[in-house]
């Protein structure tokens, strides 16, 4: 038998001191992980931000080879499920990968033929690292049961985490007061493709590309029916999409590219919440489009 110095048998840890140090341990990982974990939010809103200055550069050299024109707001190509020529918007595919095979081939161009993708080099630079996946609930109020059980991030299903500021999604909303306008529908001006560089008034707040969270997303939720949706991706740790905007927390922020190059993270919960079908009143930070002089 071993003894100690003292003559006496060397005793373990009681109950009661693992107990304390293990409260200890817990303590210090609960103050610990959100830092952590902030500091992996920031780093992806980071890679998101430097994506979309990319974006920029490449929309600007598309520009110089295009008499001074943003790049189109659709473009025709083969549809492989219907196997017809049709027109796709670039609403999702200024750049990236393909979309995902089936139905998403329907909605969302190849990658070859995505106006950016001659100068893109990695197809990466159109994946935002906080694009998650949407998950849909069955028994949930706000998620009807005919809902996908399971849905891929937007790089995964179209190709591309951001969008590009073509036109106004505005889908209609019976109840809204005051109705929207019949201009909505067909604005003068609804993006960046009917006019040129010079003629953008207001380049440092004019949008050229942004993430979903600052506008409804449509989502296809049955054959032939499209349904409105609003996501949130940065700076939310629980739920990410929503039916109804209004029941979510302030956190629409979205990293917004602008005409002259520069990239910020705006929160659009306030447009997005206060008007949710049409969030595209004018602010002193940004302007959806620019009617007609």
């Amino acid at each position: 038998m071993r003894l100690n110095h003292s003559g006496r048998k060397p005793r373990g840890f009681t109950l009661i001191e693992l107990l304390v140090v293990i409260a200890i341990i817990a303590v210090l990982a609960g103050l610990l992980l959100p830092t952590f974990g902030g500091a992996l939010g920031r780093g992806k809103e980071t890679k998101c931000m430097s994506n979309l200055r990319q974006i920029g550069v490449m929309t600007m050299l598309y520009a110089d080879e295009n008499s001074d024109r943003f790049p189109v707001s659709g473009v025709t190509e083969l549809c492989p499920v219907k196997n017809i020529m049709r027109r796709k918007p670039t609403l999702f595919t200024l750049g990236g990968k393909n979309p995902k095979p089936g139905h998403a081939t329907i909605n969302f161009l190849q990658a070859t033929n995505r106006p950016l993708h001659q100068y893109q080099g990695n197809e990466k630079v159109f994946h935002c690292p906080s694009d998650k996946g949407h998950k849909a609930r069955p028994h949930g109020i706000d998620c009807p049961p005919y809902h996908e059980t399971s849905k891929p991030s937007l790089w995964d299903y179209a190709g591309s985490s951001y969008m590009y500021n073509s036109a106004l999604y505005a889908p209609v909303d019976n109840n809204r007061v005051p109705p929207l306008p019949p201009v909505v529908k067909t604005p003068p001006r609804p993006g960046l493709p009917r006019i040129t560089t010079d003629e953008v008034e207001y380049p440092d707040r004019f949008i050229l590309a942004h993430e979903p969270p600052a506008r409804p997303v449509g989502r296809v939720i049955a054959p032939f029916t499209v349904e409105p949706w609003w996501c949130q991706w940065h700076r939310n740790r629980g739920r990410v999409d929503f039916r109804d905007p209004t029941i979510a927390p302030d956190l629409f922020f979205s990293n917004t590219l602008f005409v002259d190059g520069r990239v910020e993270m705006n929160n659009f919960s306030k447009s997005v919440k206060t008007d949710p079908y049409y969030p595209y009143e004018e602010t002193l930070k940004w302007i959806w489009y620019q009617p007609r002089n």
